[in-house]
This record gives C-alpha cells, sequence and structure tokens, in this order.
C-alpha cells in the first residue's frame, strides 16, 4: 500500500506541469516508433498521435530537422524516450520546445535502468560508459519497463483529456494484458536459445536480453555514430581465432542503418551465422499493434540466428 502511494506521489511530481486542454483534439508526437505504438494504443478510439522518427533514420546519429521541430513546436504534447536515446536531440529540445509540453519516459517512477555494458570490440563484459549518457536508453526492450511506458503515457494524456479518460484507461488495460500474453509466449519461444551469446554491430539489446536471457558477446562498435576501432577489431579477431568454433559466439547480427559488411567478413571468416536484428520496428508498419509485431519478430530473428 505504502509502495503504491508513493509511486502515485512521484507521478504527480512527474506531471505536475501538465493542465486539461481546451476542446480539441490533442497534437500529441512521439519521437521513435516503438514508444508511438505503445501512445496509439492507448489513444485508441480518440486520436492519432504524429510519428516523428520513420524510414531509417536514427536519433542516435540524426538531429531534428527543421519540419520536426515546427511540429513539436506545435504539438500539445512531445513524448520521448531521453537523451539517453534520442542523443542529438537535446539540445534543440532545449532550446527550442517548451519543457512543460515534453515528457521524457526515461524519467518515469519504476523503469528498471542499466548502464551500457560493453566498448567496442573487445571481448569484455559490462563495462559502464557511453560518450552521449552512461545510461543505456533501449528501454522499451523490457515488457515490465513496456508497462510504466504505457502507464504514464496513459496518465499524462489523462490529464490533458479528461473526457475521455474511460477510453483510455481501457486501452490501457487492453495494452497491458496483450503485453503479458507476449512476454509469456516470448519466454516460451526464446528457452532454447537461453545462455547462448551473440556479437551485434551495437550493443541495443541489453534490456531483452536481462529480461529473457540471451547474452552479448561483444558489440562491433562502442558508439553507433563511430566507425569500428581497428586496434578493437583486431582483438576481437585474434579472441576468435584462439577460441574453438564450439565456444564462439553462435551468430553476429547487425542492424537496418548500418553497414552490414564488417559483421559479414567476421561470420564468412570463423563460420559465424549472420542474421539481421530489428529492435526499434524499421520493417514494421507503424500504429498500435507494431510494439508486440516489432519484438515477436525480434525474438524470431535472435532464434534464428542462436538455433
Amino acid at each position: 500500500m505504502l509502495k503504491r502511494f508513493l509511486y502515485l506521489i512521484l507521478m504527480g511530481f512527474f506531471l505536475w506541469p501538465l493542465s486539461a486542454k481546451a476542446a480539441g483534439k490533442l497534437n500529441i508526437q512521439v519521437s521513435i516508433k516503438p514508444i508511438h505504438s505503445i501512445a496509439a494504443f492507448i489513444c485508441q478510439g480518440v486520436l492519432e498521435p504524429g510519428l516523428l522518427m520513420k524510414g531509417q533514420e536514427s536519433p542516435h546519429t540524426q538531429s531534428l530537422t527543421p519540419q520536426q521541430l515546427q511540429a513539436l513546436q506545435q504539438a500539445d504534447l512531445m513524448i520521448w524516450t531521453g537523451p539517453e536515446y534520442e542523443s542529438h536531440w537535446q539540445n534543440s529540445l532545449q532550446q527550442q520546445v517548451d519543457s512543460k509540453k515534453t515528457v521524457t519516459l526515461s524519467q518515469s517512477p519504476g523503469l528498471t535502468l542499466y548502464p551500457y555494458r560493453c566498448q567496442g570490440l573487445s571481448h569484455n563484459h559490462d563495462h559502464e560508459g557511453h560518450s552521449h549518457s552512461l545510461t543505456d536508453g533501449h528501454i522499451w526492450l523490457d515488457p515490465d519497463n513496456a508497462k510504466v511506458i504505457a502507464q504514464t503515457i496513459a496518465q499524462v494524456i489523462i490529464q490533458l483529456d479528461p473526457s475521455n479518460k474511460a477510453i483510455y484507461e481501457k486501452n490501457l488495460s487492453e495494452f497491458l494484458v496483450q503485453l503479458t500474453a507476449l512476454e509469456s509466449d516470448l519466454k516460451l519461444l526464446l528457452a532454447p536459445i537461453q545462455g547462448r551469446e551473440y556479437l551485434i554491430y551495437h550493443d541495443g539489446l541489453q534490456y531483452f536480453d536481462k529480461y529473457f536471457g540471451v547474452k552479448m558477446a561483444a558489440s562491433l562498435v562502442a558508439e553507433p555514430d563511430s566507425p569500428p576501432n581497428a586496434q578493437d577489431f583486431l582483438r576481437l579477431k585474434a579472441w576468435l581465432t584462439t577460441t574453438s568454433p564450439e565456444q564462439r559466439p553462435g551468430c553476429v547480427f547487425t542492424e537496418p542503418g548500418f553497414d552490414p559488411d564488417l559483421a559479414k567478413n567476421l561470420a564468412t571468416t570463423f563460420g559465424l551465422k549472420y542474421e539481421s536484428v530489428d529492435y526499434i520496428g524499421y520493417g514494421t508498419s507503424d500504429g498500435p499493434g507494431a510494439y508486440f509485431v516489432m519484438m515477436r519478430q525480434l525474438a524470431a530473428d535472435l532464434l534464428k540466428g542462436l538455433s
């Protein structure tokens, strides 16, 4: 009871600058597809939030365009993960978008947050540090975090649009039901590959890994907007050379939007599987169901690479 009381106090502090909007539909803009999908699910039957990052754009590496900034300045509410993920957006948002209209999800009470665990191509685990943040911003890949994100978004929107509270609460309840089913399905699906290690271009799967029991051996780059370090690459090749085939990671994974040649080279040289994973939903149509489609596809791609 006390925990619930403290949560409500924290949420009240988190949301206090927002006030109800006058008559008319809210203009909500959301940064990336996984978060947009959760917001769209909550808003079904009332409105459709806008999605800022489309195609294979990445806020890891790209700043806000003038058109995106204009959309944000006209919005009643802007929802983003935070500077931990949309690192190139922070200065523009601080300078040109009203902070009272901005919800930073990484500050939501109840989230599980992890520091970055690996720096580049060396075979090391749980190394902290990242040039743009010490905290890993891929928070939506933990289903428990997705629950907190959905609850936070619902509370924010209800505060702005209390006349549609019943619809938002019904949608939130349905989202949580589907999230529970997703969690159960993925745990069952991924059980055969628990504990298996992989290589990946950029370390984006920590939240998913720790929740479902998969393991990253190393990433090919420490920063998604920096090229691989030659010294680290040679060190990784030396480690793979001296590691018996049965002890090597099972697969090298790449991601949409990044050059796959390095990963392909490693896979060919050392007889590793090569697959692509998409944890942002680049290949998924946006909308209320995108989060669930993306998570199931991610699990299927990991299973394919590590089976």
